[in-house]
């Protein structure tokens, strides 16, 4: 309060000197005796240093819309439990989404789950079928690609006969396989016997060292298995070092199955 401005105490209407203690209203900033105001000292200095705290005169305090809009405890009470009703619905709500979310990723987990193993169970499906697949590959390799020999005689008797002594002397223990007409040793190397004629059906001469048609073929001789791609290769490589005497002497186990 200046000192030039002249305030009247909105409880006694009694001017109010420099001397006197008095409180301005925080609403309508008028001003009144502390005596007036019921406030005390210590009170005003609280409000003072405190600048959340104010000061209503009687008339702002019987201001039906300050007192509804500030004081009104009911309407605080009101505020709260709206609040908090609010918060209790959200977090329903919350709860509840998270319940439906975690539904969901449990029935995706379960379906993803269940491709895998049926995709576990197709790929070792595949790798069974790949080595089965290398397997037949490996014994083609062997099979169709080895050197063959084709015998021809004019009598086939005296062609067993001579072949029997010569595997008792070179293979040893040749049997004999009348339905194929093939000669057989424990290790699987076979001869088989092509018998021929001086002349074919037409009455003609036929040239013994010219090279027969499959279909004058009755029977082959395979001598040894051929080797695979990866056989070929480890035999090369082994040839070359025995070349370079890095090895005296090597031999490759046949085998079928891949590793």
């Amino acid at each position: 309060m200046s000192v030039d401005q002249l305030c009247i105490c909105t409880g006694c209407n009694i001017n109010i000197s420099k001397k006197s203690g008095a409180i301005q209203c925080t609403m309508c900033d008028s001003w009144c005796h502390l005596k007036c105001a019921n406030v005390n000292k210590d009170e005003m200095k609280l409000i003072k240093n405190n600048s959340k705290l104010g000061f209503f005169c009687g008339n702002c305090q019987d201001d039906d819309d300050v007192s509804s809009s500030i004081n009104s405890k009911n309407e605080i009470k009101a505020l709260r439990k709206e609040v908090k009703s609010g918060f209790e619905e959200i977090n329903k709500n919350f709860k509840n989404m998270l319940e439906q979310m975690n539904a969901t990723f449990s029935l995706k987990i379960s379906e993803l789950r269940s491709d895998i193993d049926f995709c576990h169970k197709n790929n070792k499906a595949t790798e069974s079928k790949v080595s089965q697949l290398e397997i037949d590959n490996n014994v083609l390799h062997k099979r169709l690609n080895r050197c063959d020999i084709i015998a021809t005689v004019k009598k086939k008797d005296l062609l067993m006969e001579k072949y029997f002594k010569y595997g008792k002397l070179k293979l040893s223990d040749f049997v004999k396989n009348d339905d194929n007409n093939e000669l057989c040793n424990e290790n699987d190397k076979s001869m088989d016997v092509q018998e021929s004629t001086e002349n074919d059906s037409n009455g003609q001469n036929v040239n013994r060292k010219q090279k027969p048609n499959i279909c004058d073929i009755n029977s082959r001789v395979y001598l040894n298995d051929n080797l695979t791609p990866i056989e070929r290769k480890l035999s090369y490589f082994c040839r070359n070092l025995k070349r370079t005497n890095k090895i005296s002497k090597f031999q490759l186990l046949h085998n079928n199955i891949p590793k």
